[in-house]
């Protein structure tokens, strides 16, 4: 199971990814695209604004931006997919929103 966990919190966005997509390469790999599209992004629209740290061993990516308007925008495009590959597949992907997350 991928969990895709969203915050925003006044000061950072950010989104934790989780787990692993175990019997769909295809929900694997959509995963994989939307944190590579997110971290791109973040790389040419904000350079030096953001930072992420990954761990391809334990299952788990971490990206988080400073919240600024275009960071926010990113942020919620991202999730609303994941939304959508988590109806496709709930079985393998889950989204979660965290408490003080001021609607992204």
């Amino acid at each position: 199971m991928v969990e895709a966990r969203f915050k925003r919190d006044g000061v950072r966005n950010t989104l934790t990814v989780t787990g692993h997509a175990t019997g769909s390469e295809a929900t694997c790999a959509a995963v994989s695209c939307l944190v590579q599209t997110l971290e791109t992004a973040l790389d040419d629209l904000m350079p030096g604004a953001y930072k992420y740290k990954k761990s391809i061993k334990k299952g788990k990516v971490t990206i988080s931006a400073i919240d600024l308007p275009i960071a926010y925008m990113l942020f919620r495009t991202i999730k609303h997919s994941f939304m959508r590959l988590a109806a496709a597949d709930p079985e393998r992907v889950r989204v979660i929103e965290e408490e003080d997350n001021d609607g992204i």
